[in-house]
């Protein structure tokens, strides 16, 4: 089956243009023949090639599209951009969180106090006891053995001679101070009554205890000077010590004794301590200095 003759084409148009759609009409034209000669019966199987068909189509055709605008972008034709500009709205100051403080460092754990001691408590001082001033004794000196003496051969004595009167004796004026006393006599020991003493040559006799001399008969060289016990003081404290001082031939004191106390140990002690320290001049008999007992009073008292 011949095609139809396509008309003749109008002046001033191109050839290309109706060649083109004569071709599609005669494909359309063969496709129907085609169709109407050789049309199978309907067959159902077929549906999903169709539906393949159409979906080969669809990709074609968006592909097309695709292919425009990829065209167009790279013709390089800008397309306007709409910007629209808006005001941000002010955003609130930022406000710093307040940070936490950190915490404190954890307390020490306190240590454990130690268990107080126990408290002992102490015994009273015991009282101080009076001093006890010791009397040593005077020892006895041995008496020297008198050897018997050789008895002297019998003298005839001569005659005696008449003794002259005696002057008369002046009556003793009135109101005189008494002599100063005799100093004793050295004799021989268990001499009679009534004899008198030799002199001379010979050995003198043994030597008696030494006497005792009260404070008038005694002359300091270094005065005992006491010390007044604070305590005393305090205390109000006063009194009168008598001591018994021994005083060797140098005139030192050899033995304090206390003859009687003032009632106050503290003042004893302080009177003892002072005789210990002071120096008298030696007693003497018949020129040589000889040991003597002295009675040394020493006084405490307060002033206002």
């Amino acid at each position: 089956m011949k095609p139809p003759s396509s008309p003749p084409s109008a002046p001033g148009t191109s050839s290309q243009a109706p060649q083109t759609a004569d071709r599609r009409e005669a494909r359309a034209v063969d496709l129907e023949s085609v169709l109407a000669l050789d049309r199978p019966p309907p067959r159902w199987h077929m549906l999903p090639a169709f539906s393949g068909v159409l979906l080969l189509h669809a990709a074609l055709l968006y592909g097309i599209n695709l292919t425009d605008d990829m065209l167009q972008a790279a013709s390089g034709e800008d397309q306007p951009v709409y910007v629209e500009l808006v005001n941000a709205p002010p955003q609130p100051p930022v406000i710093p969180e307040p940070t936490a403080p950190p915490p404190p460092p954890p307390e020490p754990e306190p240590e454990p106090e130690p268990e107080p001691e126990p408290v002992v408590a102490e015994p009273p001082p015991a009282p101080e006891p009076a001093p006890v001033y010791e009397v040593p004794k005077p020892k006895p000196k041995p008496k020297p053995k008198l050897k018997p003496k050789p008895k002297p051969k019998p003298k005839e004595p001569p005659p005696p001679k008449p003794a002259p009167e005696p002057p008369p004796a002046e009556p003793a004026p009135a109101n005189l101070p008494p002599g100063p006393p005799t100093p004793p006599v050295q004799g021989e020991p268990n001499a009679p009554a009534g004899a008198t003493p030799q002199q001379g040559s010979g050995t003198p006799g043994p030597v008696g205890p030494p006497p005792v001399l009260g404070s008038s008969q005694i002359t300091y060289i270094r005065q005992p000077k006491p010390v007044y016990p604070a305590f005393s003081k305090r205390a109000g404290e006063t009194g009168k010590v008598m001591l018994r001082v021994l005083v060797d031939v140098n005139g030192r004191p050899k033995e304090v004794k206390l003859e009687k106390s003032s009632g106050s140990d503290r003042l004893d002690k302080a009177a003892i301590d002072a005789a210990r320290n002071a120096l008298l001049s030696p007693h003497k008999e018949n020129g040589k200095p000889r040991e003597a007992y002295v009675l040394m009073p020493i006084v405490f008292e307060l002033e206002n």
